[in-house]
């Protein structure tokens, strides 16, 4: 050190040990933060290839000294599931910090292994870390004979466990304790709770139930009050008809969908409802619920109403519904009167008359839907097959047997799953010879359509054995596909119905994202990103949950910045459910060309969750939904990647058909 006047002057000592701790600390923590984030790189490599790690996960991860090691490497097995994992998790599954004890329980929840549960029930006892993450877990595995165990976390003074347990009692079905569900419902100052109660009585349509229901008609919040008529409908409730059918006026749209799928279930007398109050139905989506309600239930008058909206409404979705309505009550009847008035019918409506046809067996009904299996548009093809073989049951086989020569995968993979569903064994050869060609042109849905096709076609040749040679071939090729959920489950089919071992040739997972890339992933925004999504109905700003689920996220991004999602249309819109959309044909069979891993996570799905559409564990691309309500029963299903942070007015008025125009990220601070 130099002092003022220039002259060399030394650091008492126990300053220069000071500065020497102060450096050694330094460095230290800077270590300690380099190896944690090396660790997460090796579980997300471990769990984006589905890496077979049993030592490194369990051994060492799963029992590492740093909590966050330890929570993301039970996400990771819960994730990657399989037999490879489970003792090692028994093992280890209690853990004194609750993040991880969550993760921990979440993925035993996941693994669908009903041994668990003795000790997840201890676990989520009094002075347990992450007590309502255990019952939640509880509720995944087990079934009815669990049903008083979990009724003892009813009264529990944590809202949260109660709450669990009231899900896990519907998810298990332990319907043995409705009664003290309802009464707990009924008496509960805790609106968590009472909404566990409501949404489990009402789900499970328990008549138990309906004194809460009846409460709950005038709650204050729409998401109490569509429990409330979702209940009445589904135990139908004669005594509180007049109270349901008063439900046509409530004020939210979303409540006024739930009266109405309620008033379908009373047959005519709740149609006749709806009838008369139609034309006070705006929003599009609502009246579409309510054509085809009065089409399922008809009564007397109910054509004429659908005829006239057909004559009046320029709407699309509002046109097809009514012609769907008047066929499935006139049946091929009608066929003039739609022909005069929409002489040209879009795609969309041409699904839905042919949908409508599929209700009879009328020869001009057939004539038609055979017309319509040449049409260029596959959605319409595919729509008429399935009504066709439904109008004309004899001729079926003969018109699978054509669509297995359709240009197009969708209407191949349907024709497959009409072939199984209806146990058409004779149609084997045909279909094993779409196997026959290169796999790599092959669509992986047609692939996959093939491969479950065997394991329905497989139990009615049993008896005979005629097709088994052909069967195996098939799956012994598809153990060679570059998609590991096709070597899956061709894997799966083969030992549970052949007794085939190819257990070992399942392999790693295919991913997009380069090894050394990961370690750049873990790092890549210091906070959530943000996307806007700017539709024909106005914008919505969702918060990207990189923190949650990185590898979806990153996909979001890139498909959005490449313009993947400008001028797609939201394909999907159920009322009260979801709006979906990313897909690129525009009826939902469509993908980016590839599938990401699922990242499950333990959010639950609330109104304007944003989660990955899937057909099977690890199939998702580029299609995802955003939730109307809360919907508990997708949680822990799909991940969860987003979540709107403003713009649910727009998200609700969504109808199918509706695009959007731009997708825009917004980075946070020294992201990229």
């Amino acid at each position: 050190m130099i002092s003022m006047d220039g002259r060399q002057k030394r650091w008492p000592m126990a300053a220069v040990l000071l500065a020497t701790i102060v450096l050694i600390c330094g460095c230290g923590n800077l270590q300690r933060k380099y190896v944690i984030q090396d660790k997460k790189f090796r579980i997300t490599y471990i769990e984006d290839s589905r890496t077979n790690d049993n030592s490194l996960l369990i051994n060492e991860l799963l029992v590492d000294s740093e909590p966050s090691i330890r929570t993301r490497a039970a996400l990771a097995i819960g994730r990657v599931g399989g037999d490879m994992y489970r003792a090692g998790l028994r093992t280890h599954l209690f853990d004194s910090i609750e993040v991880a004890a969550e993760a921990k329980f979440f993925a035993a929840g996941l693994c669908g292994d009903s041994s668990f549960i003795d000790t997840l029930l201890i676990l989520a006892g009094p002075g347990h870390p992450a007590r309502s993450a255990a019952i939640e877990a509880v509720g995944r595995l087990a079934d009815s004979t669990r049903a008083e165990q979990l009724a003892g976390f009813l009264n529990d003074t944590d809202s949260l466990v109660a709450y669990q347990a009231l899900l896990a009692l519907w998810r298990s079905k332990g319907w043995s304790q409705a009664e003290q569900m309802a009464q707990i419902g009924l008496t509960t100052s805790n609106r968590k709770i009472l909404y566990g109660a409501l949404y489990a009585l009402a789900r499970g349509g328990r008549i138990e139930g309906r004194p809460l229901f009846h409460i709950e008609l005038s709650d204050p919040d729409p998401e109490y009050r569509m429990l409330a008529y979702a209940g009445l409908g589904r135990t139908a409730d004669t005594a509180a008809f007049d109270m349901l059918a008063a439900g046509v006026n409530d004020s939210d749209d979303r409540v006024v969908a739930n009266v109405l799928t309620a008033l379908e279930s009373f047959g005519g007398k709740g149609t006749t409802v709806i009838g008369q109050n139609i034309g006070r139905f705006d929003d599009e989506k609502v009246l579409a619920l309510a054509l085809e309600a009065i089409g399922r239930k008809p009564f007397n008058g109910a054509a004429p109403i659908a005829e006239n909206i057909l004559r009046s409404d320029s709407r699309e979705n509002i046109l097809a519904a009514a012609c769907k309505t008047i066929l499935m009550i006139q049946g091929a009847g009608a066929l003039p009167t739609i022909d005069q008035t929409l002489p040209q019918p879009t795609p969309w409506e041409k699904q839905n008359i042919a949908e409508g046809l599929g209700k009879t067996a009328d020869p001009r009904a057939v004539e038609r839907l055979r017309y319509y299996l040449s049409d260029p548009i596959p959605a319409v093809r595919l729509s008429a097959l399935e009504a066709a073989c439904e109008a004309d049951t004899t001729a079926c086989a003969g018109m699978i047997r054509a669509a297995l020569s359709d240009t197009d995968f969708t209407v191949q993979t349907t024709a497959i799953d009409l072939a199984s569903r209806k146990g058409l064994t004779e149609l084997i050869p045909d279909i094993a010879r779409l196997y026959e060609g290169d796999p790599l042109k092959m669509a992986d849905d047609l692939k996959r359509g093939i491969i479950g096709a065997w394991a329905t076609l497989a139990a009615d040749t049993l008896r005979n054995r005629q097709f088994d040679t052909l069967m195996i071939a098939t799956l012994e090729e598809a153990i060679n596909d570059q998609w590991r959920v096709i070597r899956k489950e061709a894997i799966d089919i083969l030992w549970e119905w052949f007794h085939i071992d190819r257990r070992d040739r399942i392999g790693l997972a295919r991913s997009k994202v380069e090894k050394n890339n990961y370690r750049r992933l873990s790092q890549r925004f210091p906070a959530n990103p943000t996307a806007i999504i700017t539709t024909s109905r106005g914008t919505i700003t969702i918060e990207l949950l990189y923190d949650q689920a990185p590898l979806t996220v990153d996909n979001f991004i890139t498909l959005a910045e490449k313009g993947f999602y400008n001028n797609r249309i939201f394909h999907r819109v159920v009322p009260n459910f979801v709006i979906q959309d990313g897909c690129p044909r525009g009826d939902g069979w469509g993908g980016p060309g590839y599938a990401i891993r699922c990242e499950y996570n333990r959010l639950p799905y609330l109104t304007g969750t944003v989660g990955m559409a899937l057909s099977g564990q690890d199939t998702g691309g580029s299609q995802y939904f955003i939730t109307l309500s809360p919907q508990p029963h997708l949680d822990g299903r799909y991940t969860v990647f987003g979540r709107v942070l403003s713009g649910m007015d727009a998200a609700r008025q969504m109808v199918r058909g509706d695009s959007i125009r731009t997708v825009t990220i917004q980075y946070p601070k020294g992201g990229s």
